[in-house]
């Protein structure tokens, strides 16, 4: 009988046991429970990350620029300006500015410096929404504009040597404009201190003769071409003369008649480094370009905007005005014109003084002396308070006053003042104040300005009732001593809403009070013809004429603010 080998029977695990099982999935899950981890920390990064980089910090009528872009904006407009500021070092070295007039500009841009967070948030907004207004327009910036404005920040630009004689017209008494005979004189005069040039008299001599209240020899040093130092038709002229040249008599924006000289020119020259700096500054050259982008956008836009009134003759309107302010006092007003006469002549120091102080017997006697004069004609008002007065405020205005309330001066001068019976040029007795002694002239007497304005209202709408009257009687403008003649306005040279009720009033009209934060201004419209701007008013339209138009815009763009420079830049900036 064979015998068989009983087989080995082997346990089969087809399943893990409870243990195993347990542990495995315990590994699974803690896997799961880290891998979960690190996702929600590279997404709490990420969220981080871009909320302080490529989230948006403003939106303009739904176009954002984000965080990332403003710091990078940060950085180049502070970088700038050290460049600016290292530009007037460099003229002041090579002795083309003197040092104290370095200074103020150094310190102007130290004041830019403290808001350059504020001054890069506003021109981002205004380059988002002016980028918007120029598609409406049509009015694109080529890439060779922009890369034209780079090569312009690394240009040191052309100065010129310049010198300077003017000749201002005179002025009467008592009024802010010169008279055409005035003008016609003054024009003469420096025609022939031009021929006198081209005659062969030396400049130092013929500008003596001009009194130009310029240095002896009329040099108004090394300028620029965007130099304040002379009218811009001057600076314009000055800069297309050849150098050793004189130029013929320039009419300037503000009436006056100038002749310029040439001696020596400083080309223009362009930093071949200058690319390299920005990148050695750590500056982002593509955000450069784009601010560069939002600044020849304004430009453009500028262009396009105000062309139309500047280039050629546009409808305009000569227009009279009504100015009236209102007081930060109450109650009926008063004007006056008066002469301080303080012990010492100085009235901030009149607190020092004893009242038993001799100084105060003298300032007593000299306002006896001073009002004896005025009673008798010796002198006229307005000059004795040039001659006498210490009252720094009104001595070039013949000591008038601007109206005044009653609780806006001190007691003693506002009982004297609105006492009642007063007639007009009436002189009141001496008043003493803690100030010292008080000659006093009335003028007139007016209700408070939101009812003046409706008595004004009501004798305008009278048969032949005379505007210019009414503006010398109780306009605060400037030119109310001209009956409120403002000459022509066009289009961009006031602000919007006086510009819109000008426009809107028919010739020959008058217009309804327009408020103002000041207060209130009535226009008559006495004309209107197309013409081009004068040299004034052009002055005012490129100076003024694209912000009047923007400001509405922006007003009503949809802005958001979505982060502050502050909450971006912490508060060290």
């Amino acid at each position: 009988m064979t015998s068989r080998a009983k087989p080995v029977t082997r346990p089969r695990r087809d399943r893990l046991d409870a243990g195993e099982r347990r542990n495995l999935y315990m590994t699974v899950g803690f896997v799961g429970v880290i891998v979960l981890a690190v996702l929600i920390l590279v997404g709490a990064a990420g969220a981080a990350w871009y909320g302080n980089n490529l989230a948006p910090m403003v939106s303009v009528n739904g176009s954002s620029s984000s965080k990332d872009f403003f710091r990078k904006a940060d950085a180049i407009e502070k970088w700038r300006l050290d460049q600016e500021e290292l530009r007037i070092r460099d003229r002041v070295t090579a002795g083309h500015l003197d040092a104290t007039a370095a200074d103020p500009q150094i310190q102007a841009i130290g004041a830019k410096r403290t808001n350059v967070a504020d001054s890069t948030n506003t021109k981002i907004i205004d380059g988002l929404l002016q980028q918007q207004l120029a598609a409406q327009k049509g009015v694109t910036v080529p890439q060779s504009a922009i890369d034209a404005a780079w090569t312009a920040e690394a240009t040191v630009p052309e100065e010129r040597h310049a010198f300077l004689i003017s000749v201002v017209p005179g002025k009467s008494a008592g009024e802010t404009t010169s008279s055409p005979a005035e003008i016609d004189l003054a024009k003469k005069k420096a025609d022939e201190l031009k021929a006198k040039l081209d005659g062969g008299a030396k400049w130092e001599d013929v500008a003596k003769e001009a009194g130009t209240g310029t240095p002896a020899d009329g040099s108004i040093g090394w300028i620029a071409a965007d130099s304040s130092a002379a009218d811009t038709n001057t600076v314009k002229a000055i800069f297309a003369l050849q150098p050793n040249s004189v130029s013929s008599v320039i009419q300037t924006t503000d009436g006056a008649f100038d002749i310029a000289r040439v001696t020596d020119v400083a080309p223009a020259t362009v930093d071949a480094q200058f690319a390299q700096k920005v990148s050695n500054a750590g500056l982002d050259q593509g955000v450069y370009r784009t601010l560069l982008g939002y600044e020849a956008t304004q430009t453009a836009l500028q262009s396009s905007v105000l062309g139309d009134v500047l280039d050629k003759p546009s409808a305009q309107r000569q227009v009279s005005e009504i100015v009236l302010n209102k007081s930060s006092g109450t109650g009926d007003e008063v004007k006056v014109r008066h002469i301080l006469i303080s012990p010492g002549g100085d009235p901030q120091k009149v607190s020092a003084l004893a009242p038993t102080d001799p100084a105060w017997t003298a300032a007593q006697d000299l306002a006896t002396k001073v009002m004896a004069d005025l009673t008798t004609g010796t002198i006229t008002f307005a000059d004795a308070a040039k001659k006498y007065s210490n009252d720094s405020g009104s001595v070039a205005d013949g000591g008038t006053l601007p109206w005044l309330t009653r609780d806006g001066v001190v007691t003693p001068f506002g009982d004297a003042v609105f006492a009642d019976g007063l007639k007009a040029d009436q002189i009141l007795p001496l008043v003493k104040s803690q100030y010292g002694y008080h000659i006093i002239q009335f003028v007139d007497r007016r209700p408070p300005v939101d009812q003046l304005v409706a008595q004004i209202q009501q004798q305008l709408a009278q048969p032949g009732a005379d505007f210019a009257a009414l503006a010398k009687k109780y306009s605060d403008g400037t030119d109310a001593a001209t009956g409120g003649d403002m000459g022509w306005v066009a289009r961009f040279q006031l602000p919007t809403d006086k510009e819109d009720l000008i426009f809107a009033t028919a010739p020959g009209s008058v217009s309804t009070p327009l408020t103002t934060t000041a207060g209130y201004v009535i226009y008559k419209i006495l004309q209107e013809a197309t013409r081009l701007p004068d040299p004034s008013q052009a002055s005012l339209i490129k100076g003024q004429g694209f912000g009047y138009w923007f400001a509405p815009q922006k007003a009503s763009a949809k802005i958001e603010q979505i982060a502050t420079p502050t909450q971006v830049l912490g508060p060290n900036g």
